[in-house]
């Protein structure tokens, strides 16, 4: 049985016969195809194959007698959910002394584990996006400070007319922060297809791979703070510069 991604991947079909090489169990495999199962929703992964112990544990013993064919881990289904850590530390107990100790754990922290062994690749993941957010914040401070420069005598005008410097910092900042927030919602637009991109490009590394909430938060969250900080220095400079001074001011 093998989910429908992985079925229209490779254009599977019921009744077709699947051929791979074994590593562990070396030797030529051949699989029939019964059927394409479908996630009830999208956190299943539908990337996987599913076949008879039995068939297994048959062909091993022709091949190679002898050699044992031992199960590498159990799916357990705990009711009620706040019983995991008991029935966890009673298996664990059970087996501890024996010749194949067990780790008894939540499918989620079994999950974690394996991206814990890219932790290098995660972690310069994350730094390389810090210094891109870096990078866009003295863009950003760029184009408000050349924008506010452009535009020092008007803001002297606005003082002569009768704005306070709450006026004009509310003038500034809200300028840095329209940019900001439509950078990052063009950001977020491209993030959807981009991701949707990688989960079918790479579905054996990405099964599931979506844009989560709190992600579009952080997200806006940045943007917001980004347009807050790029806009500080050219408001206070603003407000600051003398009227004379910025009247006679050339852009």
């Amino acid at each position: 049985m093998i989910g429908r991604k992985l079925a229209a991947q490779h254009g599977f079909k019921l009744g077709d016969v699947i051929t791979m090489e074994g590593d562990i169990f070396p030797g030529r495999w051949e699989w029939v195809v019964r059927g394409i199962y479908t996630g009830r929703d999208q956190t299943v992964d539908e990337t996987q194959m599913f076949f008879q112990w039995n068939y297994l544990y048959e062909q091993v013993q022709a091949r190679e007698p002898g050699r044992p064919v031992d199960a590498g881990w159990y799916i357990l289904r705990v009711q009620p959910a706040e019983a995991m850590p008991r029935v966890a530390t009673t298996i664990d107990d059970q087996f501890v002394n024996s010749r194949a100790p067990t780790k008894t754990e939540s499918e989620k922290a079994f999950q974690q584990s394996f991206v814990a062994m890219s932790s290098a690749i995660i972690t310069s993941l994350q730094v390389i996006s810090v210094v891109i957010v870096g990078i866009i914040l003295l863009v950003l401070a760029n184009t408000i400070l050349m924008a506010v420069r452009e535009r020092t005598r008007e803001y002297a005008v606005l003082k002569t007319l009768g704005f306070s410097a709450r006026h004009l910092f509310a003038l500034i900042f809200g300028e840095s922060l329209l940019i900001a927030l439509c950078g990052g919602l063009v950001g977020l637009a491209l993030t959807f297809p981009m991701v949707a991109g990688f989960g079918k490009a790479l579905p054996t590394f990405f099964p599931i791979i979506n844009v989560a909430p709190l992600t579009i938060a952080l997200a806006l969250g940045a943007a917001l703070i980004a347009g807050t900080v790029a806009a500080l220095f050219p408001a206070t400079r603003v407000v600051r510069t003398p009227i004379v001074a910025g009247l006679r001011t050339v852009g």
